[in-house]
């Protein structure tokens, strides 16, 4: 499989991002790919998606970042914190995606972010927070059961 990095930084580069990230983001979904290489891709597309002004291409960076997290296994190894300094201004097209990216981190620290959340009035973002927060949840349980062994 192609570099993912380096197809990355050549599609912000082109002439149609928005398209090219979007590959990018369906073989996060259905490939298998270096991890460690996703993770820097990650860091890289968060930088990315804070500057970024147009909205399909901020829309398409979020999408595959929440994908990389959910299916490639590696929400829990990334620094998610940089998602938090916009969120009280994001638009809600990305909010989905960056509350999913919280949840698969099963870190608590970012519970009490995702219950804000829970009262929101679109039902989708009600709906990916009772979801991530039950990731959460559930890996906190986890721990504990291990601890109690």
């Amino acid at each position: 499989m192609a570099d993912i990095l380096q197809m990355y930084r050549d599609a912000i580069n082109s002439d149609c991002p928005e398209r090219k990230i979007d590959e990018i983001a369906d073989i996060l979904e259905y490939g298998k790919v270096n991890k460690e290489m996703v993770k820097v891709l990650i860091y890289e597309m968060m930088e990315h998606a804070r500057r970024e002004q147009d909205g399909a291409i901020k829309e398409s960076l979020f999408n595959a970042m929440s994908l990389a997290a959910v299916h490639q296994n590696i929400g829990e190894d990334i620094e998610w914190d940089p998602l938090l300094n916009d969120l009280e201004t994001v638009n809600v097209t990305y909010l989905e995606d960056i509350i999913l990216c919280l949840g698969f981190s099963r870190k608590a620290k970012y519970l009490s972010v995702i219950k804000t959340y829970l009262s929101h009035p679109k039902q989708q973002i009600v709906q990916c927070a009772e979801e991530a927060i039950e990731e959460i949840n559930y890996k906190m349980n986890k721990v504990n059961t291990q601890k109690g062994k």
